[in-house]
């Protein structure tokens, strides 16, 4: 379970310093369950989708958190065992670095059905950002990177999802200052099928609510099974 200061300042992060989530790409990379906790020390309930099937769980924690501080910076760290209601047991820690250049902090955990959450954040006074998540257990795993820089305008990300019966890949980049934007998509499943699609906006192309795309692609599947 990630910190509570962690989760605002991820939140302040994908707000306000424009990390880009297009969803007509199909991308989204924003963390799938960072749990809100309520308390710092001792018990604690967290709430949120730990395992990405769209469903809520809940967490019920023993958590410890230090602070400190010196002229600078601050800092504070985190540990916590629990159960969560769809997960089982579980243990984790997080962290968060502040000073005088940025910001940093992450955290993880693992879970009794073999699988784990980490995830990590990242801001500085230059304008750089960025953001990190992997969710893995039985079946599935998911990760997803992303960050730019506030001031000049770019962007990009990245995500990977894949179960039991196929993976799927997608990319993106592009300028918020321009309008610019590259997208690529792939995915190839047990069945023998498979496709790839990349499509973009060139630099200060008006879109007209609809976008100026230039696109490419090919959606192919090889013969699976045959009878007779």
């Amino acid at each position: 379970m990630l910190h509570l200061l962690s989760f605002l300042e991820f939140l302040s992060g994908m707000f306000h310093n424009g990390f880009k989530i297009d969803r007509d790409a199909g991308e989204q990379h924003t963390m799938a369950m960072i749990n809100l906790p309520i308390g710092n020390d001792g018990f604690q309930i967290g709430i949120g989708d730990s395992n990405r099937d769209g469903r809520i769980d809940f967490d019920f924690g023993i958590r410890s958190q230090a602070y400190g501080s010196s002229p600078f910076g601050f800092g504070t760290a985190g540990a916590e065992i629990g159960f969560n209601t769809q997960r089982g047991l579980y243990a984790g820690g997080d962290y968060s670095n502040h000073n005088a250049f940025g910001s940093s902090g992450g955290g993880g955990r693992v879970f009794a059905d073999g699988g784990f959450e980490a995830g990590s954040w990242s801001n500085d006074v230059f304008g750089n950002y960025g953001r990190s998540y992997a969710n893995a257990g039985p079946g599935y795993a998911h990760s997803s990177v992303g960050g730019g820089n506030v001031y000049n305008g770019n962007y990009f990300g990245q995500q990977t999802d894949s179960n039991y019966f196929g993976t799927a890949q997608s990319s993106w980049g592009g300028n918020t200052w321009n309008g610019s934007f590259q997208a690529n998509q792939a995915y190839a499943n047990i069945f023998g099928q498979g496709g790839s699609v990349s499509y973009g906006t060139p630099p200060f192309v008006p879109s007209f609510g609809g976008g100026h795309y230039q696109s490419s692609g090919c959606n192919c599947a090889r013969q699976f099974m045959r009878f007779g």
